[in-house]
């Protein structure tokens, strides 16, 4: 029994191979190349793509735990084949090879940018498909249509055993590439100058995702679990972010419009991660807390243990 894991070198899959090596598991990964970052890990590290199905029909064997975490993540609205191809074509052809091969479970992290949220009110996991037909971000429609390809291949075959988790905005250790926003916290490092806008988010720790997820093979839970955490403002945000470093920078709160205007010229900004900000985020996590013992590490912690890891590796 191994664990098959994909987008190993994202945020999440680098915390995850981590914890499960430090547990003695058996680690397989598909990636594209080899990173120096994965190179020293107790883990099997197989090049190629999960496109592939061959490769990933050899790779798949009876029992094991196949958790895909690789994705397409674009927020500005381009290039609709390779959203289709990897989020949407993929999941499908990974999801048929995990159930012809009985594995123990096939986990599928989806994303609250999927899920149909009312202007007000709880947001909780689905209990049927998605309607995706108000979704305007490529990448919204792509996640919501894999998904719900796996809860109408779930109701096809009782038998699979399925998983899927919705994180929300994950920030914390082990953010090589950087995520978008682990490219806010590089900037506050480097003394750059902060905009604020009015918006919120559900900030969660990665090591709390990495918890849930071991927990859901650990106790073979199924079903679908929302892995969100704090929310709060971008206001909010930085002021943790300035409280930690201790300086007395204050940031800069622009109306909308000129946050709009500014997308072409700032790198994580886009229409899509603007209107985000303004979205229904009242999540509730009371079936991951019941399941799974998920406890929200505090967000200050959280924004501490990400400053400190970005200016060692970094700076």
């Amino acid at each position: 029994m191994a664990y098959v894991i994909t987008g190993a070198t994202g945020h999440i899959g680098n915390n995850l191979i981590r914890k499960l090596s430090e547990l003695g598991e058996d680690v397989k990964i598909v990636v594209r190349k080899k990173t120096d970052y994965i190179k020293d890990l107790n883990i099997e590290i197989i090049e190629g793509s999960f496109l592939d199905e061959v490769l990933m029909n050899d790779i798949i064997a009876p029992g094991d735990y196949v958790i895909h975490l690789a994705a397409y993540i674009n927020l500005v609205n381009k290039d609709w084949n390779t959203f289709y191809d990897v989020n949407i074509k993929g999941t499908v052809s990974l999801a048929e090879i995990s159930y012809k091969k009985h594995v123990k479970k096939f986990l599928y992290a989806s994303s609250t940018e999927a899920l149909s949220k009312p202007n007000r009110g709880a947001i909780l996991e689905p209990a049927h498909t998605i309607d995706t037909s108000k979704f305007k971000s490529y990448y919204s429609i792509s996640k919501a249509e894999a998904t719900n390809y796996l809860l109408n291949f779930k109701e096809k075959h009782p038998d699979f055993n399925l998983a899927i988790v919705y994180p929300g905005c994950v920030v914390g250790i082990n953010d090589y590439k950087p995520s978008e926003i682990g490219k806010v916290f590089i900037d506050c490092l480097k003394g750059k100058m902060e905009f604020t806008i009015r918006g919120h988010y559900s900030f969660v720790n990665v090591k709390d995702i990495v918890s849930a997820i071991i927990n859901i093979c650990k106790f073979d839970k199924q079903g679908s679990f929302l892995l969100t955490g704090t929310n709060k403002s971008v206001m909010e945000l930085y002021e943790s972010i300035n409280r930690i470093l201790e300086n007395n920078k204050k940031p800069h709160r622009i109306p909308r419009f000129l946050a709009y205007m500014a997308i072409p010229f700032v790198k994580y900004l886009s229409k899509t991660a603007l209107d985000i900000l303004m979205e229904n985020d009242d999540y509730r996590i009371d079936k991951a807390k019941s399941e799974l013992n998920y406890n929200l590490t505090d967000f200050d912690l959280t924004i501490k243990e990400t400053l400190e890891w970005f200016r060692d590796y970094y700076l």
